[in-house]
């Protein structure tokens, strides 16, 4: 019997040691020290992923949920720029009323949500061109798609979008998103963040994968490599580097032969919509201020104490 399919739930899979990982293990929430047990973390993308160069996807990014937890711990995605201040990622990645942990809606609360770029997440060296950095300590606004509501309904389209502040995203290439149909048999990258095997730090990884059916709301995927837990919100590429799919579900074990984006062409109206009105809004640079005040803040703590500021060891699974 096939395992059923389970809605991705953030960048990282674990569990206890020895187990394997289950729909609410994979519920990663973070607190004050920046530990994982090695033996219980599964890679972002599975089947034959790489790590990706410096400079190589630099328009995908880490999404830090801080305060997602009664005791101030923090969940991970991914997200893709698409412009230079729209974050594409998933809609469970912004309000997931199914999450053990947590039902909080960061469209209440952008101000929450902190962007990493980079390679390696947790690699405080900044002489490594792997180590990863802040460049939004807060969101201006978040958006999830009106059919998601919190992932209720059969019908619901797993998308989301996050808005930076004028200039946190200076210097990196946002990708554009699919405005073209995407055909089954083609091949595709997907990208996403995970820990390494040794433990200490989330890692950018990529991997080739095969479109295998697409639907009004989903593009299914696998073969060579496909996603796990720490793709979600990340993208699928195709060919000429658009983003055609946001990754939404995979498999009770991560199946490298089987996983589903949301599919982004038929939803364009809705991302132009929703990021034009974004972008014409007044008062928007006022607002930037307290935002940029948190990265400088941040940056302090890090290059202070060497470490991440609540970023850190999951909670045990349920």
């Amino acid at each position: 019997m096939s395992k059923a399919p389970v809605i991705l739930s953030l960048c990282v899979c674990v569990s206890a040691p020895g187990l394997r990982p289950s729909a609410r293990a994979g519920e990663l929430a973070t607190g004050p020290s920046w530990e994982f047990e090695s033996s219980a973390i599964e890679p972002a993308i599975v089947g034959n992923p790489r790590e990706v160069n410096p400079g190589e996807y630099e328009g995908v990014v880490l999404l830090q949920f801080r305060n997602y937890t009664e005791d101030g711990r923090s969940k991970l995605c991914t997200g893709t720029l698409i412009s230079s201040r729209t974050v594409l990622t998933a809609g469970h990645c912004i309000w997931n009323l199914k999450s053990a942990y947590s039902k909080k809606d960061y469209s209440k609360h952008p101000e929450e949500i902190t962007t990493w770029a980079g390679v390696a997440i947790g690699n405080p060296d900044p002489n490594d061109p792997r180590s990863g950095r802040i460049i939004s300590g807060g969101a201006v606004a978040a958006a999830w798609h009106p059919q998601w509501q919190g992932g209720e309904g059969r019908d619901a389209v797993d998308m989301g979008l996050v808005f930076l502040a004028p200039g946190q995203a200076e210097g990196i290439k946002p990708y554009a998103a699919a405005r073209a149909d995407p055909e089954a048999g083609k091949k595709g990258v997907i990208v996403g963040y995970g820990t390494t095997r040794k433990g200490k730090s989330i890692v950018k990884h990529m991997g080739i994968t095969g479109v295998r059916k697409v639907t009004e709301r989903i593009i299914s995927i696998g073969g060579e490599s496909s996603i796990c837990s720490g793709d979600s919100g990340g993208p699928l590429f195709g060919a000429d580097l658009n983003v055609a799919g946001v990754a939404s579900i995979t498999t009770f074990d991560c199946n490298p032969g089987a996983g589903a984006m949301a599919r982004v062409d038929t939803r364009i109206s809705w991302i132009d919509s929703v990021s034009g009105e974004w972008e014409g809004a007044s008062g928007v640079r006022a607002s930037s201020s307290r935002f940029d005040a948190e990265i400088k803040r941040l940056g302090a703590i890090l290059e202070e104490s060497g470490r991440l500021p609540e970023l850190g060891a999951p909670l045990s699974p349920p």
